[in-house]
């Protein structure tokens, strides 16, 4: 059982200026009230021997309410949750069958309310016999539908999955069946999809030579009723990245374990600077529209709802931009944007001029709301126009062969090869891909070792020029001490589309040293040259040099700078600097002081000089014990010299064993070129929990 009451409430006082006339003022004032309730009851018992039962349920309010010179707006949202479960286990199988029921009222005050309801029924079985493959049966049907008739739709999903494995032998099969019904406008669609696949790993010779083979085939059928236009995933799903600060090219991150998208934050408390999330097909994909999900959690309480974000989507400006390189970004023309409350997701469509092998689409989070708008998945789409009765068909095959030779215990050699083929119908595209590889890797001594490795691919697609592609990496590795080693890298690629010809090339070399005890610096020289099929050509010249110090436990600084000098067909050279400084105080327990200053020119960009500078103080005079009080002071300067300047005194009291109560009081001023904010607001959160 757990209870939770949190409100906020906000005084803003804002002065408009305008620089051409000195004399011009306007001032306003703006109150903001947020109150959020939220109850949750669940029940676990055990029925039987292996049988246990969940229910339970879940509400949740919110009330907003913005008064800006006698201008009331704001929304009421309302979200209950009725649930149950039963779960049956055993070692041979697993059964399971679950009701949950949902309703969302979103209530404007001006504007029409809309209420949103979704029922959900679901059961499971899996079978794991000892020597027999092993079978997952997986059922959910979701029933979404609104007060005003404006949707009304029902899906149906079936998974089948069986599995096998016998030593080092092992194969699968997933049968998938995806109906989807829209009652209301008589559309719909039906996707099945059949994949199977196997694999065989074999050693010989002491295990010196290990070759393995798999084979991949997935058929899937596309049923649209009633006709019209439908989306259809793109003939790669891609591999997601992400930008924490667009402006910054080195901020680029690639989506995993360790960094998954989530780290993306659209919403509160996110810094003020462009970012962007995006995808990597790995070649030409065609692609027009692009969903971006928001994480959706009830219980996390730090997370915008699908109302909260609804309520503030109008206010994001998306732009769409595609690149062949990862580098270079050309922008597109945005057709729409819009944020669909009932799947919690942003839909962007855009005019592609190219299908590229980079996608990504690029925001600034907005300070207008307090709750986090976490990025969770990226889709994409092709639009299509399907006929009645139309029966779209894809057929994917995969085939895999690697061989790794341990030549001698300092030499390893591999080798290994993929051929992919895609066919649609009745469109008559197809897409071929062979790709086969050698490499390398020697160790000299202890100190040093290499690798060199080199890749063709040859792709074959409908309504496009055979493409042959080569890529080339090469690098030497040296440990001279515990404390300095370096690392040297080639890297090349030839491309031949159809007789037209590309080539890039780059080598680049890092140090590492740990000059003393706690102290590191690293330095980096590079170079790279390119010029591709389509686009000008370009040259980098890169230097970087950073520093770590430690010079007492309790700080921490450091220096990084990257200069880089930059060339391009038609256009004018130009160095760029980036430096970025950060140090941490910690002088007691009880308080901590830290700061973050950011630099960024580049000669050809007209905005000259630009800095962002974070600093902040936070003091817990009493850290332990049911009673904490903390003093922070944070100071911002973002991209576009806004500047804000925050004191928050918070008290957090545990009041009993089972009950929390939080207080902060955030009081400061905000104060761009144009307008200047004061800024009060109080929070106070009080859980109860069971």
């Amino acid at each position: 059982m757990q209870a939770d009451v949190e409100y906020i409430h906000t005084d803003v006082a804002r002065t408009n200026e305008d620089e051409n006339s000195p004399d011009y003022k306007e001032e306003t004032d703006t109150d903001f009230s947020w109150l959020k309730e939220r109850y949750k009851v669940e029940l676990e018992k055990e029925l039987y021997p292996y049988l246990k039962f969940l229910g339970g349920g879940y509400f949740e309010l919110i009330d907003t309410e913005t008064d800006t010179e006698g201008t009331k707006t704001g929304f009421k949202e309302r979200t209950g949750r009725l649930f149950g479960e039963l779960d049956l286990t055993n070692p041979l199988y697993t059964a399971g069958a679950a009701y949950r029921r949902r309703e969302f009222k979103f209530d404007p005050r001006d504007m029409d309310s809309l209420k949103i309801f979704r029922e959900e029924v679901s059961g499971l079985w899996n079978w794991k016999p000892v020597g027999l493959p092993s079978v997952d049966v997986d059922y959910n049907r979701f029933h979404t539908w609104d007060d005003g008739d404006t949707r009304d739709t029902v899906l149906d999903l079936l998974v089948v999955k069986t599995r096998y494995d016998y030593e080092e032998f092992s194969s699968d099969y997933t049968y998938t069946r995806n109906d989807q019904e829209e009652r209301i406008s008589g559309g719909g669609s039906l996707t099945q999809v059949h994949n199977g696949g196997m694999r065989y790993p074999r050693s010989f010779h002491g295990d010196r030579i290990r070759v393995t083979g798999a084979a991949r085939l997935n058929y899937e059928t596309l049923e649209p009723l009633g006709g019209g236009e439908i989306n259809l995933p793109s003939s790669s799903p891609g591999a997601a990245f992400y930008f924490t600060d667009d402006t910054d090219p080195t901020t680029l991150t690639v989506v995993d374990a360790a960094n998954p998208l989530t780290n993306v934050n659209i919403g509160g408390g996110a810094p003020l600077n462009p970012v962007s999330v995006g995808l990597n097909f790995g070649s030409p994909t065609e692609v027009d529209t692009l969903y971006v999900l928001p994480l959706e959690d009830l219980t996390n309480p730090t997370l915008a709802t699908p109302g909260e974000i609804a309520s503030v989507a109008g206010s994001f400006a998306w732009t769409v931009f595609t690149s062949n390189d990862q580098l270079n970004w050309t922008e597109e023309v945005v057709t729409s944007a819009t944020y669909n409350v009932f799947d919690n997701r942003f839909e962007i469509r855009f005019a592609p001029t190219v299908d590229p092998p980079f996608i990504k689409v690029v925001t600034t989070p907005l300070s207008s709301t307090t709750k986090e708008i976490r990025i969770e998945r990226v889709q994409a789409f092709t639009t299509i126009t399907a006929e009645p009765g139309l029966q779209i068909e894809n057929f994917t095959q995969t085939y895999n062969l690697g061989v790794r030779w341990a030549v001698t215990n300092k030499t390893t050699a591999t080798y290994d090869s993929s051929f992919r083929r895609r066919t649609d119908d009745p469109f008559d595209q197809s897409k071929s891909t062979l790709t086969n590889g050698v490499g390398l890797q020697h160790r000299f001594n202890p100190r040093f070792y290499a690798n060199a490795r080199v890749l063709r691919s040859d792709i074959e697609e409908s309504n496009r020029p055979d493409t042959v592609r080569h890529t080339y990496t090469a690098s030497l590795a040296a440990d001279y001490h515990p404390s300095l080693n370096q690392r040297l890298v080639y890297s090349g690629n030839h491309d031949d589309e159809g007789g037209r010809f590309g080539y890039g090339n780059s080598i680049f070399l890092r140090t590492n040293a740990d000059v003393y005890r706690d102290w590191a610096v690293n330095f980096d020289l590079g170079y790279s040259m390119k010029n591709p099929v389509v686009g000008p050509s370009s040259t980098a010249t890169t230097f970087r040099l950073g520093t770590n110090i430690v010079p007492h436990r309790t700080m921490n600084f450091s220096i990084d700078y990257l200069g880089s000098w930059d060339t391009e067909t038609d256009q004018p050279s130009g160095f760029s600097h980036i430096a970025r400084f950060r140090a941490f105080w910690v002088p007691l327990r009880t308080l901590s002081m830290s700061a973050n200053l950011n630099l960024r020119k580049k000669q050809r960009d007209e905005r000259g000089l630009q800095n962002t500078q974070n600093y902040s103080v936070s003091w817990a005079p009493f850290p332990d014990g049911l009673l904490n009080f903390v003093l922070s002071y944070n100071q911002t300067i973002d991209i576009q010299g806004t500047e804000s300047k925050i004191l928050t005194p918070e008290v957090n009291w545990q009041v009993t064993r089972t009950s929390l109560l939080t207080v902060s009081f955030d009081y400061g001023t905000i104060e761009s070129d144009i307008e200047k904010r004061d800024l009060q607001q109080i929070r106070a959160n009080f859980r109860i929990y069971y």
